[in-house]
């Protein structure tokens, strides 16, 4: 009776290695999750061999756009936290950043000495960026930049627009922005909003877009106020 179960234990161990189980396990593998993929398999390996990458990564793991925007929620980068990363598994991790440049205080003519006087103003620009990466290689760079911002600790005094998307200096080489813009949210807090589309790693009309706002406000702080893709 002892040898049958070994006979038969040894027997269930060389069917799950037959040819017919692996076939199965390759096919589980090239099933899509549930929602939007933010890579096509052929696209994504095609262009990871371009960059240097050995890896290929079966359609199973290809992340979905619902998982990158749910990763993003709890990612609030801003000047106290300026950098932030989250793995979301194979290989992949989205990251937030923010930083700024401070620029020379320089007060406008057209703005009232009595608005500023006996505050200390500052000036500076920001810059919100968020990347979708496997491993090191950055596949989607969605940035927004703002402009100078003249500010008195309360109130943003001063500001000009937000760089064109066609500026080279706003422009990566892994986004295609579509605009960029001022929304004049009020005194105290102005957004730069950027619209940006990724046409290269996913088919004909299921290509990937993202929406970022970076807050800029009155008491020189900076964070991303809002990001997703769809």
């Amino acid at each position: 009776m002892k040898m049958k179960k070994t006979v038969l234990s040894l027997l269930v161990c060389s069917l799950a290695f037959t040819p017919a189980a692996f076939a199965q396990d390759k096919k589980e593998d090239m099933q899509p999750k549930p929602g939007k993929a933010i890579a096509s398999y052929e696209q994504l390996n095609e262009w990871l061999k371009s960059k240097g990458v050995n890896d290929t990564v079966v359609t199973s793991h290809i992340p979905t756009v619902e998982e990158i925007n749910a990763a993003l929620k709890d990612m609030k980068a801003s000047r106290d936290t300026k950098k932030l990363s989250k793995e979301l598994g194979n290989d992949f991790k989205v990251e937030v950043e923010v930083f700024n440049t401070p620029t020379e205080v320089k007060v406008p003519t057209y703005i009232p000495y009595k608005d500023v006087a006996g505050k200390k103003l500052e000036s500076a620009t920001a810059t919100g960026v968020v990347r979708i990466m496997y491993k090191d290689a950055v596949m989607y760079t969605l940035a927004a930049n703002s402009a100078e911002f003249l500010y008195d600790g309360e109130r943003v005094i001063d500001f000009r627009d937000a760089p064109r998307s066609t500026d080279p200096r706003t422009l990566s080489s892994t986004n295609d922005r579509e605009e960029q813009y001022l929304y004049y949210y009020s005194p105290f807090d102005k957004d730069t909003v950027a619209e940006a589309r990724f046409p290269w790693l996913t088919k004909e009309k299921e290509h990937i877009t993202g929406h970022i706002e970076l807050r800029f406000n009155g008491t020189g702080n900076y964070y991303i106020n809002d990001v997703y893709f769809k």
